[in-house]
């Protein structure tokens, strides 16, 4: 089926044009710099309806880094509709559900007004479940009765608008800027997560070595483990900085021009961030629909909590008495003692909490000794599974989602062997001593691309959960995806020379 249904919507909504030729570099750095500026006065900016907010710790760490958020303010879900839409569309298309020709400028403009629609429809809605849920924020009421429907609405309005404005922001970028402003936005939001929980460990382990209890035998260790985070943030930068230096070359030679030739590069990193982003903005949403199941009653044996301390008698009580809680449990508050639950709801067990990084990441303030420990002896709250099978399962969950999508990626955005190779016959080259055919530079790039797609993806993928599971800062999701968008942002200002017209980026980047 055509798209050709959405060209009503394109009179309706605000498109950014490119700019008139050429934008020069000086122009490119405005207009990402002023996107910046909106993004962090957004990202300050709480929404009116919602009770100030505390810190932010555990999960709600995890969904900012990586969808660009803060909650409670303006950009509670960020890029996450922006992305989810751009996930729904690329499913039409590869199911056959819409029909597309991106050469055609028609169906090119239908599509991304398409993109848009949706990206606006799951803003709403993701905001919507963001408020209902309340495992995320407290609405401030006023103390008006009545009024909160009014503040329900208020809020999922305020929070939908925010991610629309990035959306457009996110444009403004890609025809004016430089680069892909979604992937701006995460850097930007990791960079000042890693800057405030920094600068809040090196405090407080200067506190604990000035004035720690014992003295400095005891101060000196405990200062150092408080700074453990550092370590793993550090070892996640290093590793992605080589791994984007690993790559295949595969020689090839222009068919009109003798003794001209040249390599095509597939990287280790061949699919770049995009399945850790998938991946984590599929498992946010995950978070998100599950925070919205009802929780269950703290009372033992009244339909909520199972009475049982056996895995497979708590698993039947729980099919019998309230079936989705195998899907979902929420409890009524942070912590189960005996048969009484206390505080707000928490996602606490069920299939879908052990596809989340929930109480397998320690906060910041936590004794990284003591949190070893609970993983190695600890178990979830209903179900008793213990927490290094939940560590294990969100683990292998992670690697093989993300190799899904690299996989999904690769086949939906031109990037297979076939559409390769298609590319690069098309630009005269071909595989030397070989004859000059598609299927020959096809069957060369095909003894690369899958694998490398597989490794890379998977590599992707472990790197971000097991930085997640040791504390990393501003999660190990967002320092990769960090890493790899600045390495990348560098080398587009590089190839576009701006290290050359703008000297001062080159002292800030290093750049020639």
């Amino acid at each position: 089926m055509r798209i050709d249904f959405i060209k009503p919507f394109r009179k309706v909504l605000p498109e950014i044009t490119p700019a008139e030729g050429i934008p020069s570099m000086s122009e490119r750095l405005m207009w990402v710099g002023l996107a910046l500026v909106i993004y962090f006065l957004m990202y300050n900016t709480i929404v009116i309806g919602v009770k100030p907010i505390s810190e932010m710790t555990g999960e709600l760490n995890f969904l900012s880094a990586v969808t660009a958020s803060r909650m409670g303010s303006l950009l509670t879900t960020g890029i996450g509709p922006i992305v989810l839409g751009s996930i729904f569309l690329q499913l039409f298309m590869g199911a056959g559900i819409f029909e597309v020709d991106m050469s055609n400028p028609e169906d090119r403009r239908n599509f991304f007004t398409f993109q848009k629609v949706l990206a606006i429809i799951l803003a709403f809605v993701e905001a919507f479940f963001f408020t209902v849920g309340k495992g995320f924020f407290a609405l401030q009421t006023f103390g008006i009765p009545g009024s909160e429907i009014p503040v329900l609405l208020l809020v999922t309005v305020q929070i939908a608008a925010g991610s629309i404005i990035l959306m457009y922001l996110d444009e403004i970028i890609q025809k004016r800027g430089i680069g892909s402003g979604i992937s701006l936005f995460i850097a930007a939001g990791v960079s000042f997560m890693v800057v405030s929980l920094g600068l809040g460990l090196l405090s407080s382990s200067l506190a604990t070595l000035l004035g720690g209890a014992g003295g400095g035998s005891e101060a000196i260790p405990s200062a150092l483990i408080i700074l453990a985070p550092f370590v793993s943030t550090a070892i996640v930068f290093l590793v992605v900085v080589y791994a984007e230096g690993l790559k295949v070359d595969i020689p090839l030679v222009f068919g009109q021009m003798r003794g001209m030739d040249t390599v095509h590069s597939i990287p280790l990193l061949y699919v770049s961030n995009i399945p850790v982003i998938l991946t984590a903005a599929l498992l946010m949403n995950v978070q998100v629909v599950a925070n919205v199941f009802p929780s269950a009653d703290p009372n033992i044996g009244n339909a909520g909590l199972p009475p049982y301390d056996d895995f497979v008698q708590n698993i039947i009580w729980t099919a019998e008495n309230n079936p989705t809680g195998l899907l979902v449990y929420n409890v009524g508050g942070n912590e189960v003692t005996n048969s009484t639950v206390g505080g707000k709801k928490q996602f606490a067990d069920g299939l879908l909490y052990l596809l989340t990084s929930r109480d397998i990441v320690p906060g910041y303030d936590t004794n990284i000794g003591s949190h070893i420990d609970t993983l190695l002896t600890g178990s979830s709250q209903v179900f008793k599974i213990p927490l290094i099978i939940h560590l294990i399962v969100y683990l292998l969950a992670y690697i093989l989602l993300s190799v899904m999508f690299g996989i999904f990626w690769v086949e939906t955005a031109s990037m297979s062997a076939k559409d390769v190779a298609k590319q690069l016959f098309q630009y005269g080259l071909h595989i030397p001593g070989m004859r000059r055919d598609p299927r020959i530079i096809e069957r060369t790039l095909d003894k690369y691309i899958p694998t490398i797609t597989i490794i890379g993806s998977a590599f992707v993928g472990m790197l971000a959960a097991f930085a997640n599971i040791t504390g990393a800062l501003g999660t190990g999701t967002g320092i990769l995806l960090t890493v790899m968008i600045l390495h990348r942002l560098y080398q587009q200002l590089d190839q576009m020379g701006a290290f050359r017209f703008v000297p001062i980026l080159g002292t800030i980047f290093g750049g020639k």
